[in-house]
C-alpha cells in the first residue's frame, strides 16, 4: 500500500508534464504556420484574424532567436560576479518607467471603472456601489480597496501613472521571484540567470504595465506564494507554509483568477502528503482557501457597510460558461456581451438561471449535432489565445487615449514600429514555446518531485479554465510568465547541447 501511495504522486507529475509537453510542442509547430493577430475594425471593433506564416522564414528567425538567447545567457553567466543580471533588470525598469510616464496611457472599459471608483471612494463618494457594474462584478472591489487606501494617504495623486509605475516595479519583482523559484525547483544557478534574461527580453511584460488592474499585483503575490510553498517542501518550516497561505489569500482578493494557482498548490499539497505523511501543509492549503473566501467577502462587506448599499449577486458562473461556449465577439468564446442581459436590477437569479440553462442546452445540442464544428470552435479558441503574441497590449494601447510620439508609433495599428514589435514578439513566443518543450523533456528525464508540478499544473489549469469560460489573449499573459522557469531550464539545456557539439567538433 505504501509503495502504491508513493507511485501516485510520481504518476501525476509525469502526466501533467507530459500534457504540457504536448501542448507547447503543438503550439510551437502550429505557430510556424499561423499567427493570431488581434486588431480593430470600424465595423466589428476588436477582432482576431488568423494570418498564415511563411514556414522557412519563421523557422530561421526562431533558430536565430534561440542562438541569440543562448549567447546572451552564456555572457550573463560568464560575468555573473559583476551582477550583470541585476543591472539588466534595473535598465529594463528604468526604460519601462520612462515609456509609461511619456505615454500616459489612459484607461478604458473595466480598467476605467475600477480606477474611477477608487478615486470616488477616496473622496467618500459611494455612487459606484449603485451602478450595475459592481453589482455584477463585486470582486472588482478587491483591487479598488488598496487603490483607495493609497489615494487617502496621498490626496491628489495621479492614480493612473502611480499604478502603472507600481506595475513596472512588481513586474521586475515577479521576475526575481520566478528566477528564485526556478533555481529552487531545478537546483541550479544557471537556470536562475536564464529566467531573469527571458523575463527581461519578454517584450509584452513592458507593455502589459499599462493596465491599471489587479492582474500584476495578483501575479506577484501568487509567485511569492509558490516560492514559499516550495521553500516549505525543501525545509518544512512552518513560517514558509503560513506565508504561502496568506499570500495566496491576498492574491485571490485582488483577482479571483488566483484560485487557479491556489488549486494547483492544493493538489500538490495532497500529493506531498502521500509521500511525506506531513499533514501540516494540507492544513495550510485549507487555510489559504478559508482566508481567501473570508477576506474577499470582508472587502465587499466593508464597502456595503460604508455605503449603506447592499450589492446584488454577481453574474453566475453558468452564464459565464454559456458565453465561453458561444461564437461571436473577436473570436470563438471571447467576450460577446452575452452576460450583459443579466445586469438589470429587475433580472432575478431564477430568471438568469433559466435563460442561461436553456441557452447552454441549445449550444451543447448544436455541438453534439456537428462535432466538426465543435472541434473547429475549440481549436480556434485555443489558438486565438495562445498564438496572439502581444497578449492584447497593442490593441488596448491603440484604443486608449495617450500622449507622446513614441506611444503613438508603438501602438498605431498600421504603423511600422508596431509591425516590427509584433514580429519580435511572435518570434520570441515561438522560441519560448520551444524552450519550454526542452525544459519539460529535461524534467521528465530526471528525478521528478511535487515541486516541479506547481507551475505546469497552474498553466494547465489556466488553459482549461479559459477553454471553457471566457477567452482573451490578455488572460494568457499570467500563464506565459509562469512558463518562464520551464523555458529557462530549456535554455540551459540548449546551451549545454550546443557547447557539447562545439567541443566534439574541436575534438
Amino acid at each position: 500500500m505504501g509503495d502504491a501511495m508513493r507511485r501516485v504522486p510520481r504518476f501525476c507529475v509525469t502526466a501533467v508534464l507530459a500534457a504540457m509537453l504536448c501542448l507547447f510542442a503543438g503550439l510551437a509547430i502550429t505557430g510556424w504556420f499561423v499567427t493570431a493577430h488581434l486588431g480593430a475594425t470600424a465595423e466589428a471593433g476588436e477582432v482576431i484574424t488568423f494570418v498564415r506564416e511563411g514556414l522557412i522564414p519563421c523557422v530561421v528567425l526562431t533558430m536565430l532567436m534561440l542562438l541569440t538567447l543562448v549567447g546572451a545567457h552564456r555572457l550573463l553567466e560568464r560575468f555573473a560576479r559583476f551582477h550583470l543580471s541585476a543591472a539588466l533588470c534595473a535598465l529594463w525598469l528604468a526604460g519601462t518607467l520612462v515609456f509609461l510616464l511619456s505615454a500616459n496611457v489612459q484607461q478604458m472599459y473595466d480598467f476605467a471603472y475600477v480606477s474611477e471608483a477608487a478615486q470616488l471612494f477616496a473622496q467618500g463618494n459611494y455612487k459606484p456601489m449603485e451602478i450595475d457594474y459592481f453589482n455584477v462584478y463585486s470582486y472588482q472591489l478587491g483591487i479598488c480597496l488598496p487603490m483607495e487606501i493609497v489615494l487617502r494617504l496621498i490626496p491628489g495623486l495621479n492614480l493612473n501613472l502611480f499604478m502603472q509605475a507600481l506595475n513596472a516595479v512588481l513586474s521586475v519583482a515577479t521576475a526575481g521571484v520566478l528566477a528564485a523559484l526556478a533555481q529552487m525547483i531545478f537546483e541550479g544557478s544557471g537556470v536562475r540567470c536564464a529566467a531573469l534574461l527571458l523575463s527581461v527580453l519578454f517584450l509584452p511584460a513592458m507593455l502589459y504595465n499599462i493596465y491599471v488592474y489587479g492582474t500584476l499585483p495578483m501575479l506577484f503575490l501568487s509567485a511569492c506564494a509558490m516560492l514559499c510553498f516550495v521553500r516549505y517542501l525543501c525545509a518544512r518550516r512552518t513560517g514558509a507554509a503560513l506565508a504561502y497561505a496568506l499570500l495566496t489569500a491576498l492574491a485571490y482578493v485582488l483577482k479571483p483568477n488566483a484560485a487557479i494557482p491556489m488549486i494547483a498548490m492544493g493538489i500538490a499539497a495532497v500529493l506531498d502528503v502521500m509521500t511525506s505523511r506531513d499533514w501540516k501543509l494540507l492544513g495550510f492549503a485549507a487555510l489559504s482557501v478559508v482566508l481567501a473566501a473570508a477576506l474577499a467577502r470582508g472587502v465587499i462587506a466593508q464597502y456595503e457597510l460604508r455605503s449603506g448599499v447592499r450589492l446584488t449577486g454577481d453574474v453566475s458562473m453558468l452564464a459565464r460558461l454559456v458565453m465561453g461556449l458561444q461564437e461571436g465577439g473577436p473570436a470563438a468564446g471571447w467576450f460577446n456581451r452575452y452576460t450583459e442581459q443579466f445586469f438589470g436590477f429587475d433580472v432575478t437569479a431564477a430568471q438568469e438561471r433559466a435563460t442561461a440553462s436553456a441557452d447552454l442546452a441549445a449550444r451543447l445540442s448544436q455541438m453534439r449535432a456537428d462535432p466538426r464544428m465543435a472541434a473547429a470552435f475549440f481549436r480556434d479558441k485555443l489558438l486565438s489565445q495562445w498564438l496572439e503574441p502581444t497578449y492584447s497590449t497593442m490593441w488596448y494601447g491603440n484604443l486608449c487615449e495617450k500622449t507622446g510620439g513614441l506611444a503613438q508609433a508603438v501602438f498605431a495599428q498600421d504603423g511600422l514600429v508596431r509591425a516590427l514589435l509584433e514580429g519580435y514578439m511572435k518570434i520570441s513566443q515561438q522560441a519560448f514555446y520551444i524552450l519550454a518543450v526542452l525544459g519539460l523533456i529535461g524534467t521528465l528525464l530526471t528525478k521528478r518531485s511535487v515541486a516541479q508540478l506547481i507551475l505546469p499544473l497552474t498553466i494547465l489549469g489556466g488553459l482549461l479554465y479559459h477553454m471553457i469560460f471566457e477567452a482573451k489573449s490578455q488572460y494568457i499573459y499570467v500563464y506565459a510568465l509562469f512558463m518562464i522557469p520551464l523555458a529557462a531550464r530549456g535554455l540551459c539545456m540548449c546551451g549545454d547541447m550546443l557547447q557539447r557539439g562545439l567541443d566534439n567538433g574541436k575534438g
